[in-house]
């Protein structure tokens, strides 16, 4: 009778199991599909990258076409340049400044009802400006004296002895029963010290370093002062109580065109001799003339002191930019130059006297429009 059981493989070889099979499958899958993006890597970057040279070489193309067509336009007018000023006759060259545009104010607020006359360089009146309204301001001599006497106060230095002086002797007292005043005397000697009835000894009620020398004036009062003593300027009799010198026909203040803060760009060398010519068609010299002749010497002991002479006050020039002037100024005693910034009460009424002779610029007077 046949066997009917399947036939056995040889001894040692063992049947194939089905999973082994598809996990293999799956395996050479998963390489393939790994070296296939591989190989195609390559070919997409150079595809790319000659897609961006030709991207760039249409680009510069572009760029430099209007670059040539704006070389040969340029190249173009010069050439018609040359022929025009071949033909063309010779201009004369203008000095730095001869030709300036019109100075145009610009404040539209309200301005005081006094009009006064704006002189040029060579003394002539070129027209009229109204000035601000603080130049209406009373004029109140009791608030500007106040006002500069608290200043003077205010920068006072304090002073005083050294607190050892006249301490500085070994003393002692003999007492009574020697027929001898009973003061301090120096140890082993017969002569008085320390004391202050005695030659050589402290000083009694010295004046002390804690001493506070400044006084207060209310805000409101020390504006109010300053504007009244910037409009007592304006009063041709307080000017000339003061003792200044000017022409009778000048309006006051003094206010000059805006090229007076431009003389640095005309003028190289000679400054003091230009502003004295400028200052004698003003009328404005003589009272410079005035402080010149007033210089003494002080009396008293401050002639030790650094302050030997003593120089009359004239001109307070009153403009926008200090350093354009100053260098034509400084030698020229009694005149100051200011900001209106750096106006005081002080600059304006030396002494506590208000009516100070007073030049003021176009730049500087606008600036004040708003005072």
């Amino acid at each position: 009778m046949a066997d009917t059981k399947p036939t056995q493989r040889k001894t040692g070889e063992k049947a194939p199991r089905p999973e082994a099979k598809a996990t293999a499958e799956r395996k050479e899958h998963a390489a393939e599909a790994k070296e296939a993006p591989r190989k195609s890597a390559p070919k997409k970057a150079a595809e790319a990258a000659h897609e961006g040279k030709e991207h760039a070489k249409a680009a510069a193309a572009k760029d430099t076409a209007p670059t040539k067509a704006a070389a040969t336009t340029a190249a173009a007018k010069k050439e018609e340049g040359k022929e025009a000023a071949e033909g063309a006759k010779p201009k004369k060259e203008h000095k730095e400044g001869a030709h300036r545009e019109a100075h145009k104010p610009s404040w539209t607020g309200p301005v005081s009802t006094v009009k006064v006359n704006v002189y040029g360089l060579d003394g002539k009146a070129k027209g009229k400006i109204a000035l601000p309204k603080a130049f209406d301001t009373q004029v109140r001599s009791d608030l500007i004296h106040a006002a500069v006497v608290r200043a003077h106060s205010n920068r006072r230095q304090t002073y005083g002895p050294n607190p050892r002086s006249g301490h500085r002797h070994s003393v002692e007292q003999w007492g009574k029963g020697h027929g001898v005043a009973r003061v301090q005397r120096v140890k082993g000697e017969r002569r008085g010290a320390q004391s202050p009835n005695n030659v050589g000894g402290r000083r009694a009620h010295p004046p002390r370093l804690n001493r506070d020398w400044d006084r207060k004036m209310n805000a409101r009062e020390r504006r109010f002062a300053r504007l009244s003593a910037l409009s007592a300027a304006k009063d041709a009799s307080m000017v000339k109580a003061r003792g200044h010198r000017f022409k009778e026909e000048l309006t006051l203040p003094v206010v000059v065109e805006e090229e007076f803060e431009r003389m640095m760009d005309d003028v190289e060398q000679g400054y003091t001799s230009s502003m004295i010519g400028t200052l004698e068609a003003l009328g404005l010299y003589e009272d410079v003339v005035r402080a010149r002749d007033g210089r003494h010497e002080r009396a008293g002991h401050g002639k030790l002191r650094g302050r030997r002479f003593r120089t009359p006050t004239s001109l307070l020039i009153i403009v926008s930019d200090v350093e354009k002037v100053r260098r034509f100024v400084r030698n020229l005693p009694g005149i100051d130059v200011v900001t209106p910034s750096l106006l005081s009460t002080e600059r304006l009424a030396p002494g506590g006297q208000a009516g100070r002779l007073t030049v003021i610029s176009v730049q500087a007077l606008e600036s004040m429009m708003g005072w």
